[in-house]
């Protein structure tokens, strides 16, 4: 191309135009610039011609200012004062129009809704910093609420409590997080207002606009540690049908459950099997919106030393979580390196005063960054009474399906021919490795006693636990070892049987339900 080549084009020379089909009412364009109707959020098709050539683009209308993030939808609970006061109206960029609802003086009634909310989502995960928000009556009021944000609209974060100003007429304030966040939901907790002339409270929480800010772009790197088979115990439990697994298990209609005796409090500790870098936790209580629970979060690299990473103890002041029966709390925190992570329950506080002992936890989850177990496969050189290697990582503690085989690992040694059983974990490939959790057999009854090697290519093998002994646990739960991190493909228990913890016989066989390798898959 030279210069020739070149034709010069001016804003005057470009026909534009609408796909009148994707449009709505009064939506026009005039010089390049879109005019929509405020009921229009579906794409809309523009096409720019010049002379014979053109081109065809789809907008997304937004009712938000240039530089918010765009929200899909607003939602609240069914107190609105009417149909024309729906949270609808806090986001269609019209202040004429406003989302109200209606909550009750906590110092008149304090069992009554004192709070109420509007929810509004982003469609997916955006980093957000900050909230905008044009308050009807701005310079007259200052308004009480908190902001919460949630990834997926089941626990939710609590930013902060705010007051609005009281000095804002007609305009925006910025309420600003403190940090950056990535989620998807940010919701609006309102508790009324109070009039600045003489500080008289008012019902009425009342926003004319809503808008979010950030960037599109979201990265979180703390990942879900916590399953259906993560290693959790409690200090006490009611029941079977309250069991501390109950708080892993996935489902949010079970809850682990304990009494607090003589005012000692009650705890449910998660044990992740390797040292992690912890940075949140996510708890979903029996009837968060009638109590408040007053708990702590500790976390341990070692199971001993403990430190508090939140505190909901403190002057009695507990923490009422969600709004709804299926809401949880998410609760971050500056990352901590830890194994253990406990729930220390106080009991709650119902919302008439009545104290209560019981600690109900249906979900307990745990978030950060760290090793994993990896996937493996098994093989041995000596299987014995029809047990295989493969029952070894199966992720059965128990026995085989339908059966009355055990699902585990068993060698025997013989002194003279055989003094050791070994087995071999094959990772795949050459991962990074730093610790081994066994699942041994009548694990509290037995100390095994053991090495383990690593090999990356399967010959040549180097110690990295020597002449190791299980310590007293319970049965069917892991036992974990830590070592150095280092590289490896394969890893091997080299096992010399064990010793009767009651009367001290050794034992020839070496057994374990399940073996995890815990370290990291290769990008």
């Amino acid at each position: 191309m030279d210069d020739t080549d070149v034709t010069a084009v001016y804003a005057s020379d470009i026909e534009w135009s609408v796909d009148e089909a994707s449009t709505g009412a009064g939506t026009t364009i005039e010089n390049g610039t879109l005019a929509v109707n405020s009921a229009q959020t579906s794409e809309i098709t523009v096409t720019a011609k010049v002379g014979e050539v053109s081109d065809t683009a789809t907008v997304t209308p937004t009712t938000q200012r240039p530089d918010a993030l765009k929200i899909v939808s607003a939602e609240d609970i069914t107190n609105h004062l009417s149909n024309n006061a729906v949270a609808a109206n806090a986001i269609d960029g019209d202040t004429a129009t406003n989302y109200n609802a209606i909550t009750q003086d906590p110092s008149e009634n304090p069992t009554g809704r004192t709070q109420t909310y509007m929810t509004v989502d982003l469609g997916a995960v955006k980093k957000v910093s900050n909230v905008q928000i044009w308050f009807y009556a701005g310079n007259a009021r200052k308004y009480n609420f908190d902001i919460r944000v949630s990834k997926d609209g089941i626990y939710w974060e609590k930013i902060n409590t705010f007051e609005s100003s009281g000095t804002t007429a007609n305009g925006f304030e910025t309420f600003d997080f403190g940090k950056t966040v990535s989620v998807r939901y940010v919701r609006y907790v309102g508790r009324g207002a109070y009039a600045n002339a003489n500080s008289t409270f008012i019902q009425y929480n009342a926003i004319q606009e809503f808008e979010v800010y950030g960037s599109d772009t979201a990265t979180d790197a703390a990942e879900l540690l916590t399953s259906s088979d993560t290693q959790i115990t409690a200090s006490a439990y009611l029941n079977a049908d309250q069991a501390p697994s109950k708080a892993v298990d996935g489902d949010k209609t079970t809850q682990w459950n304990a009494m607090m005796t003589n005012t000692e409090p009650n705890t449910l500790t998660i044990d992740l099997l390797a040292k992690q870098s912890v940075s949140a936790v996510e708890l979903l209580f029996y009837q968060p919106w009638i109590r408040s629970h007053k708990f702590k979060i500790e976390v341990s690299a070692d199971g001993y030393e403990w430190i508090t990473v939140a505190n909901y103890v403190e002057n009695g002041v507990g923490y009422t979580v969600g709004e709804a029966y299926d809401e949880g709390e998410r609760i971050t925190f500056t990352a901590q390196t830890a194994r253990y992570i406990r729930f220390v329950g106080y009991g709650s506080t119902l919302n008439n005063g009545t104290q209560n002992t019981y600690n109900p936890v249906r979900e307990f989850r745990v978030y950060g960054t760290g090793p994993k177990s990896l996937t493996l496969t098994a093989s041995a050189e000596n299987e014995h009474g029809g047990t295989t290697a493969s029952y070894a990582v199966d992720g059965i503690i128990g026995k085989l399906e339908d059966t009355t085989t055990d699902s585990r690992w068993l060698a025997m040694m013989i002194t003279d021919t055989r003094p050791e059983n070994k087995i071999t974990f094959d990772l795949g490939e050459e991962k990074k490795i730093s610790a081994v959790a066994i699942s041994f057999y009548l694990g509290n009854a037995r100390s095994y006693n053991f090495d383990i090697e690593v090999s990356s290519k399967g010959d040549t093998w180097t110690k990295v636990l020597e002449n190791k002994d299980s310590g007293a646990k319970v049965d069917k739960e892991y036992e974990a070892f830590e070592f150095e991190e280092t590289t490896a493909r394969y890893v091997r228990y080299i096992g010399r049987g064990a010793t009767e913890l009651s009367g001290g016989v050794h034992n020839n066989y070496s057994s374990f339900w399940e073996f995890r390798v815990y370290g990291y898959d290769n990008e």
